[in-house]
């Protein structure tokens, strides 16, 4: 039997460890009891290989218009980061916001980077795919962590050439715990929303909505005794029975976990689409493609995600 998943280098090594370890076996058992197979492991490494597709094949099947609004956040993230800094075109953060601070390189060459970063939203959804739904809970949290700095910077020169002009890792983390660590972020954030013209019932709600990820999904990376234990199972689609999820297994828990998703990314789509108006005064230039793209594709994902979470009728066919 081949084994495609297997490489050549690898597959020799561990026929020559086993020989060598069943040989060894031999000569202390006067049976051979113990005679580990080469094609049991080689078995197992393809059946894992064959979980990732198994797993995909279930989960899109029960939650194929949520993971669609997925796809299609991170196609608005990756026009938003394209669009974000290109060189023949007024970009969204004016060089003069930081007011004759320097710190070394152009803030939209920033704001391109860290959106491109949010899309470890794609991560989020290669572990659901593949039966990694507590993994995808832990992203989660790293994904929030990303959406609320990455709005926090762009709208505080002083934060920002702070968090840009950060040396190593040590200041780094003294920029993230004067401004960016649990309570304050939480507090920007508000000050941020009520500068963007929301009104004060949708802030609350987003505030609420804001705590919930940061503190609930704290404990997936955290290694709680909880998540550890229910996270290395999987709630079955057919029966109230958890499944221990060796290798990966498509579990129910999953849909709170992409429901979450494309809340980060609207909130991240909404609230950013006011900092450019409000906070920069920024205008989309109407001759540039990659912005003819982007301002479509993120209104359509808010219209969209506003339909499949809240039913909402957008009218028309």
């Amino acid at each position: 039997m081949s084994y495609p998943n297997i490489g050549k280098f690898v597959m020799g090594n561990i026929k020559k460890y086993l020989n060598e370890y069943n040989n060894q076996m031999k000569k202390h058992e006067s049976k051979s009891l113990i005679n580990v197979d080469f094609r049991e492991i080689a078995n197992s490494i393809h059946h894992l290989h064959r979980l990732s597709n198994v797993n995909k094949s279930i989960i899109f099947k029960k939650y194929n218009d949520n993971l669609t609004l997925s796809y299609l956040g991170i196609v608005n993230l990756s026009y938003l980061s394209l669009a974000s800094y290109q060189e023949n075109y007024k970009n969204p953060i004016n060089i003069n916001w930081l007011d004759g601070k320097h710190c070394g390189l152009d803030p939209n060459f920033f704001l391109q980077t860290l959106v491109a970063n949010i899309n470890n939203a794609m991560a989020v959804i290669r572990l659901i795919e593949s039966g990694l739904d507590t993994q995808a809970r832990a992203m989660i949290r790293i994904l929030a962590e990303s959406v609320f700095s990455t709005l926090i910077v762009f709208t505080d020169t002083d934060i920002f050439v702070k968090y840009a002009s950060a040396r190593d890792t040590d200041e780094a983390e003294m920029v993230w715990y004067k401004y960016l660590r649990g309570p304050k972020l939480q507090q920007i954030l508000t000050q941020i929303e009520k500068k963007v013209g929301l009104p004060e019932d949708i802030i609350s709600e987003l505030s609420k909505m804001r705590l919930y990820v940061y503190k609930h999904y704290s404990a997936y990376v955290h290694n709680s005794s909880s998540t550890s234990v229910i996270g290395s199972h999987a709630f079955s689609f057919t029966d109230d029975i958890l499944h221990l999820g060796l290798g990966g297994k498509a579990s129910l828990a999953s849909e709170s976990t992409i429901y979450y998703l494309n809340w980060l990314i609207y909130y991240f789509s909404l609230i950013i689409k006011g900092i450019f108006t409000h906070f920069h005064l920024y205008k989309p230039p109407s001759d540039s493609e990659i912005w003819r793209l982007a301002v479509p594709i993120r209104e359509c994902f808010i219209q969209v995600y506003l339909q499949v979470t809240y039913k909402e009728d957008l009218g028309g066919d």
